[in-house]
């Protein structure tokens, strides 16, 4: 349970630095920088919920 949620929360910060990157302009980058981390993020938020559960 805590390794799914630590490992979220990893794909998490991925992601919000690959957003930052993209919308802040710091270089040209694509959309997958930060959707693909998001995406996995919120699958591991949910299985650690069901878990929990």
């Amino acid at each position: 349970m805590k390794k799914l949620r630590i490992a979220a929360i990893v794909f998490l910060v991925i992601a919000l630095i690959g957003a930052a990157r993209y919308f802040g302009g710091v270089s040209p980058v694509n959309a997958g920088i930060f959707l693909f981390p998001g995406i996995i993020a919120a699958v591991l938020f949910v299985l650690s919920r069901k878990k929990e559960a």
